[in-house]
């Protein structure tokens, strides 16, 4: 009788293990409505904050955006009058007599086009410089905002503007400067800035300081070696001083 007793209770655990098996899925991590079942951790397990992962850029939060692209000294449009020149088609005609003497009239000549031929003509355009600006300063590794404070000082964003000492264009260069420089043409605005902008670069990498950099671009290097700093110019000391002003230093 305890036998029996003993092989119905072993019975009864089967099947009520056989049933609870049938109903729960053997997927680890995974509940019976399909949500993730958080695992046990073990004791002393290393875990970084919510805020060390936002530090680190391995999450980002609601109530921390996105940090915006700083896109270094923005421009407004700067625009100018340039005179370029530009390879226009024109027609080619030929000139044929027609005969009307027979009506006792002139004969007229009449055109026929035969062809076209290239020419150039000059025009008066207006051009944006910001991104010619922009352009330089990433090309040499300069502030924008400097590149247009060294034109609104040196040439008030006219750009065939010419000094009492022979200095041309937007950034005022010298003939023999800008020659060395590779500028070809001093009144074209992208020649003169690139030449400008590489002007200011290696000033600023012969003498390391941006003060004694402007002070070399507006009274040449010697003067500021010979000085062992700003020349005792007075227009070069307030040349410095306008510089840095329309830069915001």
């Amino acid at each position: 009788m305890k036998i029996m007793r003993t092989f119905a209770a072993l019975t009864l655990s089967c099947l009520l293990w056989t049933g609870a098996a049938a109903q729960t899925p053997e997927v680890p991590g995974e509940g019976i409505s399909g949500s993730l079942v958080p695992a046990e951790e073990p004791a002393g397990l290393f875990r970084l904050s919510t805020e060390e992962l936002e530090n680190l850029g391995l999450i980002r939060t609601k109530a921390s955006p996105a940090k915006e692209e700083v896109v270094q000294g923005d421009l407004a449009p700067i625009l100018v009058k340039v005179q370029v020149s530009r390879q226009v088609k024109v027609p080619v005609y030929s000139h044929q007599r027609r005969s009307l003497a027979s009506r006792g009239a002139a004969a007229p000549t009449q055109n026929r086009v035969v062809g076209y031929k290239q020419v150039s003509r000059k025009a008066v355009e207006t051009v944006d410089i910001t991104p010619i600006i922009l352009a330089k300063a990433r090309k040499y590794d300069l502030d924008p905002l400097l590149i247009r404070a060294v034109i609104e000082v040196e040439s008030a964003f006219k750009p065939y503007a010419v000094s009492n000492a022979g200095a041309g264009g937007l950034m005022q260069l010298m003939p023999g400067t800008a020659y060395h420089l590779g500028c070809r043409d001093r009144f074209d605005p992208e020649q003169n800035i690139e030449a400008g902008a590489k002007y200011l670069r290696q000033m600023k990498d012969r003498f390391g300081d941006w003060t004694l950099a402007i002070a070399a671009y507006n009274a040449g290097p010697g003067n500021v070696e010979r000085a062992g700093g700003v020349p005792p110019f007075a227009e070069t000391q307030r040349y410095v001083v306008k510089v840095k002003k329309a830069w915001g230093r």
